[in-house]
């Protein structure tokens, strides 16, 4: 009885030298287990997920609060102020200039270019802008439009001038 065991212990020791042989000979290596802990999982990707929301929401609050209503809107041609006009009243501009005509139209506190004679109309596509700082370029016409803060209270700058303690 002892020498058939030992027989089939030899016969299964033979069979894994073979299995781990042929494993070495393909390039696996033996009794490799695969490792779980390694792989991404769908909490990770959630939490992935969750925290570039989070940042989302937190850079678009923080875009959107950050500037306040302008109430006037300057047209400058060629770097030189051509007009300003106030926010408040609804109007339509027509502006004529050596590059060409731009009709820009104030309505409920934004502003926008409604027609352009230029090449491109880029400054059509840009839409309505209100905020402080927002500007609408036309190139070809070397067109400016930007929203300011006349009188009153001046717009709130970004950065910081100086650190008190």
């Amino acid at each position: 009885m002892r020498q058939r065991d030992q027989i089939n212990e030899d016969d299964r020791m033979h069979g894994v030298e073979e299995i781990n042989a042929e494993r070495r000979m393909h390039g696996a290596a033996e009794n490799k287990v695969p490792d779980d802990r390694m792989k991404i999982k769908k909490r990770d990707w959630i939490l992935a997920l969750a925290i570039l929301a989070a940042a989302g929401c937190l850079m678009l609050g923080m875009r959107l609060t950050h500037r306040q209503k302008g109430n006037t809107v300057e047209i400058r041609v060629d770097g030189a102020l051509y007009s300003a006009y106030p926010l408040a009243q609804d109007q339509r501009y027509t502006i004529e200039t050596a590059y060409g005509t731009n009709v820009i139209e104030v309505s409920d506190g934004a502003v926008f270019v409604t027609e352009a004679d230029c090449s491109g109309h880029d400054c059509i596509r840009q839409g309505k802008i209100s905020r402080c700082n927002e500007t609408i370029v036309c190139l070809p016409h070397k067109l400016v439009v930007e929203i300011t803060q006349r009188g009153g209270q001046q717009a709130q700058e970004t950065e910081f001038d100086t650190v008190a303690k």
